[in-house]
């Protein structure tokens, strides 16, 4: 997260995904699964707000480029396209260092599919040099 305009509030973010999709593919009169891998890059704007010192809320708006391939017997098994997102989060600070999260976020890959994210996760903060 970097916060080039000083504010306690907005910062620029940063970051890059994967995600493992499992599909099913129709070739031709057969039906079978295969495996949907997605990279991706993203950049954005996020904003958050801490009405404790326990306690933060926060929302983002993200764009970046997928790169995806599949596991499949087809024609085109790789391709790549701009991507957008935007979602929620809350965050429940355990110490200075440590924090519990909960959040939800829409994903759009354009021209391959979209979904929502729903995550629960933890968070290490790095600390600066004294």
């Amino acid at each position: 997260r970097w916060n080039p305009l000083r504010s306690r509030f907005i910062g620029m973010e940063f970051g890059g995904c994967a995600s493992l999709v499992p599909v099913l593919v129709a070739d031709g009169k057969r039906v079978s699964s295969a495996l949907l891998r997605l990279y991706w890059p993203q950049a954005g704007f996020g904003v958050r707000i801490n009405p404790t010192s326990w306690f933060t809320a926060g929302a983002h708006a993200w764009a970046g480029y997928f790169f995806a391939s599949i596991d499949a017997p087809l024609a085109t098994t790789s391709g790549s396209n701009p991507m957008f997102a935007g979602g929620v989060n809350l965050d429940f600070n355990l110490s200075k260092t440590l924090s519990l999260g909960l959040g939800a976020e829409y994903r759009d890959f354009l021209g391959l599919y979209n979904d929502v994210s729903i995550r629960l996760g933890t968070t290490y903060h790095l600390q600066p040099a004294r």
